[in-house]
């Protein structure tokens, strides 16, 4: 008997030291992977015009952009390239990377998953906006979820630019603006799991040890 409460009181031990270093082990992990990663968010300007069809968007060129605000790790570029939108839809085909942060080598990089657009009256004028989804993937290898959301303007309707997409016509001379943003888990999420993995962990141990 004594020797059972003797384990338990060891088993109790171990998990008061284990929770703490499993949390600040979260800490350091989470701290590191989101270090590595492309976080926070971006604008694009100094893009050339756009051409919309049906189920297609097309970059003209310059096919560049420049990058005049950014948060988190997004603030190191300043420059980058976009490619074209093949067909919309989940998933959407696009030319992949859809946008390139750096050096063209598949890494800082933007890879697009599926998207949508929407036309709405503002004005004089059609606001198009195209909502893209995909991931970021660092210059180390981190993969992060992305948005970015375009709006494109063209003067008329949005009955007559709507009949002209649907009849296959292509709407030229959009000029657009756009920004995205990338997100990965919270440290303080990552460490909830962390400390829930540590406390079953130590209780499993615990149950083993008695019953033995």
């Amino acid at each position: 008997m004594f020797d059972i409460k003797s384990k338990v009181l060891n088993a109790t031990l171990a998990a008061t030291f284990a929770i703490p270093l499993a949390t600040a082990g979260m800490f350091t992990s989470a701290g590191s992977a989101q270090a590595a990663a492309l976080t926070g968010d971006f604008s694009l300007a100094g893009l050339g015009a756009a051409e919309l069809k049906q189920n297609s968007l097309t970059f003209l060129n310059p096919q560049t952009f420049i990058i005049p605000y950014a948060t988190g790790t997004f603030g190191s570029f300043n420059s980058g390239s976009i490619n074209n939108i093949l067909s919309f839809g989940s998933p959407a085909s696009a030319i992949n990377p859809f946008l390139d942060l750096g050096a063209k080598d598949g890494f800082d990089i933007f890879n697009l998953t599926s998207a949508s657009y929407t036309t709405e009256d503002a004005g004089n004028f059609v606001a198009v906006k195209v909502t893209t989804d995909g991931f970021f993937k660092s210059a180390t290898g981190e993969i992060t979820q992305g948005q970015g959301f375009f709006t494109f303007q063209k003067v008329g309707t949005k009955a007559a630019i709507d009949k002209d997409l649907a009849d296959g016509k292509t709407v030229s001379g959009l000029t657009y603006s756009a920004s995205y943003f990338a997100t990965v888990p919270e440290p303080t999420t990552l460490l909830g799991l962390g400390a829930v993995g540590a406390v079953m962990a130590v209780s499993r141990r615990r149950k083993a040890q008695v019953t033995s």
